[in-house]
Parts: structure tokens; sequence; C-alpha cells
């Protein structure tokens, strides 16, 4: 339909789910930032692509607040989200490979 009316059909990314899924969390601004920081360097490594931004964005969020010890479980973050834990899992494990890449 958007291509019939010539309506740009936005990409959907995990910084434009962060910040709902870090209020339900009720997270820290400090793990919001890192999160959303997380989020970009994915996305600049081109990670996200073809991923459901809502299973990033809470990958994202469980990094973040594991780097500042507010111990958030994959389980809540993966309710918060709809998403599983090993999807959580998963991504986590590309997004580590980018963080480390950028050390």
């Amino acid at each position: 339909m958007n291509t019939e009316l010539e309506l740009p059909t936005p990409i959907p990314r995990p910084q434009n789910v962060l910040p709902r899924l870090a209020a339900t969390l009720e997270v820290p601004d400090e793990i919001r930032h890192r999160a959303l920081e997380l989020a970009t360097l994915a996305e600049d490594a081109g990670i996200t692509s073809g991923r459901h931004p809502r299973g990033f964005a809470a990958t994202c969020l469980y990094r973040a607040s594991y780097e500042f010890g507010f111990r958030l479980s994959q389980q809540e973050v993966a309710d918060s989200a709809n998403t599983s834990t090993a999807t959580i899992r998963a991504h986590r494990d590309c997004l580590l490979e980018v963080i480390e890449d950028q050390r």
C-alpha cells in the first residue's frame, strides 16, 4: 500500500523500541543511554538488519544493565519485549562480537 501511495516505509530500528521497553523495565537513565549507544553501534556494524527490533532492543538493555550491575534477568527482558530468552542470547553473542571489535 505504501508503494502504491508512494509513501516512505520507515525501517524498524531497535532505537525506536528502546524507550518504551526501558520504561516498562524501569531501568535508570544511564542504562537507557548505554542501551541506545549499543543499538547504534550494532546498527552501524550492520548486525540489526533482518532482525526483529524488539528482540535486539531487549538485548541491548540486557547488556547495558549487565555493564552497570543492574542485573535484569534474560527472562524479565524477554517477557517485556515479547520475545524469547534464546533470542536474547543469540543477539547478545552478535553484540558482544561488535563490542570486542570496538576495543
